[in-house]
């Protein structure tokens, strides 16, 4: 497992490592989760990568629904990690079959 303090790190390690799986907050300081799918999703080895947007607005909402690229899926911010731990689980499943 790799991490990174800023979105234009974790862009780089993508890039860089190709990881199975991608988890992001859709609001960074620097660049937001939006922009991280954008950029992986340019670049061939990363494209098919699957993204987990961690979220503490309603993704439900329009704002959210209208930007592109869309990540696989949304998880709401909260202390349960049983709802991210599907999403990923999920995922994975999907990506290995």
């Amino acid at each position: 497992m790799e991490t990174a303090a800023t979105g234009a790190e974790g862009i780089e390690k993508a890039l860089r490592l190709v990881p199975d799986l991608v988890i992001t907050d859709g609001i960074m300081p620097d660049v937001d989760g939006f922009e991280v799918i954008r950029r992986m999703k340019e670049h061939p080895p990363a494209a098919h990568i699957p993204v987990v947007m961690l979220t503490s607005g309603d993704f439900h909402d329009a704002e959210y629904a209208s930007r592109v690229p869309q990540p696989d899926a949304y998880v709401a911010k909260s202390m349960q990690l049983e709802p991210l731990l599907k999403q990923v689980a999920a995922l994975v499943a999907k990506r290995t079959r």
